[in-house]
């Protein structure tokens, strides 16, 4: 006959195979993605020790009468108290970078627990037996105590280790970090303790100890590897509340409906039982109504905070974008008056502005807002110089202790840091990444220390600002060599600059590009940046023939790309990042159609978004066919704040993908027929075992051969790519 579940024991089972699925998870993505760090190896250990406790746990609920479900509950709790002494374990040595246990105190604090699993495992004198009856139960021997005890001392000893932590870290940003993780971690453990250990053998209440494991052990999972996934990026607060939302929206969606559905269920209504389709109508108006109405409500409540902060950045850059006008006057207007801003929108107390002089051997004070940052000069061979250059991003410090990068200098720069109150070194290149600026940050008004969001909105800050500077300082070169008497001569100059030579390279992809600059006026801009070791990102836009607004807007979209850090690794945040510049830009009014393609060889994915230009071409080596990869979105410079769409492909090897312009396609031979994307096609089919080199050699022949004659109207590029 077969066995009846209760609902208890349904929802119990069920979170246990939820909690096992979501354990299994993490110990894979810590495995296979970040297993260069001894602490990701450990928390994956734990993962898949809770994934080995979760399915022990299954088995006693699923199957009461297993024969040797003694040993497996005598399992069960070795699993709970090896996962327990790894997460003390794991919080001796976290953070990675600073205040690690030693490892003799490490070897000594996992001895009584080493003891104890062989006591548990092989003798009754912990578990005697597994006892099934209207609950799982077990029935303990005299030296249980011993291993309650153990379990609380490294329960407790991990919330004290964490505390002290919070407090002693150099690091001040994230000593904050690891508070909230700390009240995370609190919290489940706390519902363990409670639920598992405290009511059942206190009172005697069994009923939802089962449910507590499988909740509590998910957010302690769910706290702890949010704290490993990235150290420079973390916002457990916000974290926390994203938390909260999903399950308030969980709540409120499943809650009513279980209960209307209970409800409803055979209920008797004017003599007529209720119908099913009424029943259905009814829960799918519920739903419709909440998912529309309510939901948005409820999460503009939990974002409030960062939506403000949003607007508060939004305001700023239009502020930034309506500073005075171009000119030598103009020019000294606008970085007086973006550097006084930083007080009234992000509350920083002060800072200064430092610019290389002329011979380039440092950086001499140029404005400050507050007292001045006294790191003038700042020679340009220093090592905070060298640290700027070689980064290639703004340095906080924080990222100081977190980012690998730094590893070496971290010492040198805190102490630097240290010494002049600097918080965040924000550096400005042009466009041959030539360091030629640097605002150096102090202290926060409130006294906080800088959080993620402000970091992201002060990168936005220095990609505007080190835009106008490079400009300033570009436009000067051009007018000192008289390249600005004539249009022609400016854009051939600036296109002379921002057209790449090669392109960047990475493993596991290789590139090659075709170039006829045709258009004196305007024209073409593509170019491929590596945006960190494992992921590269590839960029063609046509700027139109504009004379010097296309050349402007070209550089605009050169600095753009080139100064995406690591933090864009999707390409609608390369398109999203270069249209607010766009958009916020003072010198030109103008928009360019463009593709942003990113390849990731960890995940072995290419993705992509379109901003109105040519879809991107890619041959599927494993179908052996073309397919169009395209998605909607409007050109850069048209519309402030418009948010991309992206798509993706899985990047098998031997694959293709083109990227082309439109002066590949208008092209035309002497009979006014136009050369075809398909003829590409054809040439990349019938030769797609040659490099990409050789596919852009062979096109470029197909391509003059076919054109022979004929006057070119616009530059063709293309830009072509191969998985290998």
């Amino acid at each position: 006959m077969p066995m009846t579940l209760s609902p208890l024991l349904t929802l119990e089972i069920v979170l246990t195979g939820c909690a096992a699925v979501l354990a299994g998870y993490f110990a894979l993505v810590n495995i296979v993605r970040r297993s260069r760090f001894v602490i990701n190896r450990v928390f994956a250990l734990i993962s898949f020790i809770t994934l080995c406790l979760y399915l022990s746990l299954g088995a006693l609920l699923v199957a009461p009468g297993f024969e040797y479900r003694t040993e497996l509950g005598r399992l069960f709790f070795l699993l709970i108290l090896g996962a327990t002494q790894l997460f003390f374990h794991l919080t001796e040595i976290f953070p990675r970078w600073e205040k690690r246990s030693p490892g003799w105190f490490i070897a000594l604090s996992a001895l009584p627990g080493l003891v104890l699993a062989g006591a548990l495992l092989f003798t009754d004198a912990i578990v005697v037996e597994t006892v099934q009856q209207d609950h799982l139960a077990f029935r303990f021997g005299r030296f249980f105590i011993a291993y309650i005890a153990l379990f609380g001392l490294y329960i407790f000893g991990s919330f004290l280790i964490l505390l002290y932590k919070s407090s002693f870290l150099r690091n001040q940003s994230f000593r904050v970090q690891i508070f909230y993780m700390f009240m995370g971690t609190n919290l489940g453990s706390l519902l363990i303790l409670v639920f598992t250990f405290m009511l059942p053998i206190m009172f005697n209440v069994h009923a939802y100890k089962n449910i507590a494991i499988a909740v509590s052990g998910s957010l302690l999972l769910l706290v702890i590897n949010y704290a490993l996934s990235d150290e420079r990026m973390l916002d457990f607060k916000r974290f926390y509340l994203r938390g909260i939302y999903w399950v308030t929206v969980f709540a409120l969606l499943v809650g009513p409906v279980y209960a209307g559905v209970e409800f409803g269920m055979g209920r008797v209504v004017f003599g007529q039982t209720v119908p099913a389709p009424a029943l259905a109508f009814g829960v799918f108006l519920y739903l419709f109504v909440f998912y529309r109405s309510a939901r948005p409500r409820l999460e503009r409540f939990f974002q409030s905070e960062y939506r403000a902060f949003e607007r508060n950045v939004l305001e700023f850059f239009q502020e930034l974008s309506g500073l005075a006008g171009a000119g030598e006057r103009g020019y000294v207007e606008f970085f007086n008056n973006a550097i006084d801003m930083l007080e009234h929108r992000f509350g920083i107390a002060r800072a200064t502005f430092l610019t290389r002089d002329r011979a380039g051997d440092a950086f001499e004070f140029s404005y400050s807002l507050g007292e001045r940052i006294s790191l003038s000069p700042l020679p340009a061979d220093g090592e905070l110089a060298r640290a700027l250059v070689e980064y290639a991003g703004l340095i906080d410090r924080s990222m100081i202790f977190t980012d690998e990068r730094l590893a070496e200098k971290r010492e040198e720069l805190i102490a630097l840091f240290d010494r002049h109150d600097i918080q965040v070194a924000v550096p400005l290149f042009d466009y041959e990444k030539r360091l030629i600026g640097v605002i150096l940050t102090g202290s926060l008004v409130s006294g906080r220390p800088y959080n993620i969001n402000l970091l992201q909105a002060l990168e936005l800050y220095r990609i505007q600002f080190e835009l106008t500077l490079a400009n300033a300082i570009m436009l000067d070169e051009v007018k000192r060599t008289q390249a600005a008497s004539h249009d022609r001569l400016v854009v051939r100059t600036i296109k002379g600059r921002i057209i790449p030579r090669t392109l960047a390279q990475i493993d596991g992809i290789r590139l090659s590009s075709l170039y006829k600059n045709v258009s004196e006026r305007g024209g073409d801009y593509f170019d491929a940046v590596a945006i960190n070791p494992d992921t590269l990102g590839i960029f063609i836009a046509d700027t139109a023939d504009l004379g010097v607004e296309s050349g402007l807007l070209g550089l605009e979209l050169y600095a753009a790309l080139r100064s995406c850090s690591e933090k864009y690794e999707m390409p609608e945040q390369v398109l999203g990042a270069m249209n607010w510049v766009v958009c916020t830009s003072r010198y030109s009014e103008k928009y360019a159609q463009a593709l942003s393609v990113i390849y990731s060889s960890a995940d072995g994915e290419i993705r992509f978004a379109n901003a109105a230009f040519n879809p991107l071409a890619y041959f599927d080596s494993e179908r052996g066919n073309f397919i169009d990869l395209d998605t909607k979105g409007v050109p850069i410079g048209i519309e402030r704040g418009f948010s991309y769409e992206s798509g993706a492909v899985k990047a098998h090897p031997d694959s293709i993908g083109v990227m082309y312009s439109n002066g590949l396609v208008n092209a035309r031979n002497r009979d006014g027929a136009s050369y075809t994307i398909g003829r590409v096609k054809d040439l990349i089919r019938i030769n797609r075992g040659d490099s990409p080199a050789v596919l852009a050699r062979r096109i470029l022949a197909d391509f003059e051969q076919y054109t022979d004659g004929t006057v070119l109207t616009a530059d063709v590029s293309l830009v072509v790519f191969k998985i290998e």
